[in-house]
């Protein structure tokens, strides 16, 4: 999960180690907006924490 803010260089080094071990990775934010993280970039969250309580609330 990331969020405005977010440290950068942490937030990529724990994207590349897990890139290099074959995992596939999925950005989850608060909202669907974007997300600025501490070096200036602009990431686009492929799930959110809303969407996701709401989908799992309209399951049960």
């Amino acid at each position: 999960m990331i969020y405005n803010e977010a440290d950068a260089e942490m937030l990529n080094d724990l994207k590349n180690r897990l890139e290099n071990e074959g995992a596939k990775i999925e950005i989850i934010a608060p909202s669907m907006a974007p997300v600025k993280i501490s070096d200036g970039t602009i990431l686009l969250p492929h799930h959110s924490l809303m969407l996701r309580f709401i989908m799992y609330y309209f399951r049960k």
